[in-house]
């Protein structure tokens, strides 16, 4: 493991007091989980390494047990922050989303709705005002549908054209609601090192989440917080940047325990507030 260096301007005490403040989540722990834990038995995992909230991820499999996870998040007291809320062009048109928005409005739901864009396989072939007009008239549509029942929308980065700065922040001011903003993942990160300060800069006023992951140029597979080279530093860019909004920890493997990927997680982000802390002294 490399030591993960911090920027030598960081102001400490004040980013170990925001860090601290940062309400903490998980994040895909339903669908990255080995063991495949039943709701209850992964809301207890939650809770027994200290996290009390969580955004809801799901495959379409999972949409008929949806309302199974919450009821178990609810009875051992983990706050459902956000729930995941894929789209295609033509999202009046689809099933799934009828069945997502059904059980938001059925539990009374006012949370998140993490989407990104299941665009056309030739997108990246179009012009760009064909790709930003269709895709703001969907997320138009989405936004305002979330917004009758006190949800907002958040557009996630995933890869390809929709996730790239520019067209966050193309997609964010012409769907122009009030509703819409960005959760930026850092293990979805890699094109986007080495502009890395003037993209936060830019995201920044949308920005209603951070998700947390390890982040190694030469290689863009998803690790754990803390077990990369650059995500100490990229947090720091985010923090002294001003951001002070949710931060989650992903499982981020299918084919590891979510415990695991939950644990290596939170130890990396101890061992960052350690970093910061030292420069207190």
């Amino acid at each position: 493991m490399t030591t993960n260096p911090l920027p030598s301007h960081t102001s400490s005490a004040g980013l170990v007091a925001q860090l601290d403040a940062a309400p903490l989540h998980a994040w895909g722990a339903v669908r990255n989980d080995a063991l495949r834990r039943n709701p209850d038995v992964r809301a207890a995992m939650l809770r027994g390494v200290g996290l009390r909230r969580m955004a809801i991820d799901w495959r379409y499999a999972q949409l008929a047990t949806l309302d199974d996870e919450l009821a178990a998040l609810r009875h051992h007291s983990i706050v459902a922050t956000a729930i995941w809320a894929p789209i295609s062009l033509y999202p009046v048109n689809d099933v799934h989303l009828d069945l997502l928005f059904a059980f938001i409005e059925r539990n009374a739901l006012q949370i998140p709705l993490w989407t990104t864009l299941m665009h056309p396989h030739d997108i990246d072939e179009w012009i760009e005002s064909k790709k930003v007009d269709l895709t703001c008239e969907a997320i138009a549509r989405l936004a305002d549908r979330a917004a009758g029942l006190g949800c907002s929308v958040s557009l996630y980065n995933y890869d390809g054209w929709f996730s790239r700065s520019a067209s966050l922040r193309k997609i964010v001011a012409a769907a122009n609601r009030p509703n819409i903003g960005i959760v930026y993942n850092l293990h979805h990160a890699h094109d986007h090192i080495a502009e890395f300060p003037s993209h936060v800069a830019a995201l920044l006023p949308w920005l209603h989440a951070v998700n947390l992951g390890g982040v190694t140029p030469a290689d863009p597979r998803p690790i754990a917080f803390g077990e990369g080279e650059l995500e100490f530093g990229m947090l720091t860019t985010l923090l002294e940047a001003g951001y002070g909004g949710p931060l989650g920890l992903t499982s981020y493997d299918a084919k590891a325990d979510a415990l695991d990927s939950l644990s290596t997680g939170l130890s990396g982000l101890e061992r960052f507030k350690q970093s910061l802390s030292k420069r207190c002294a």
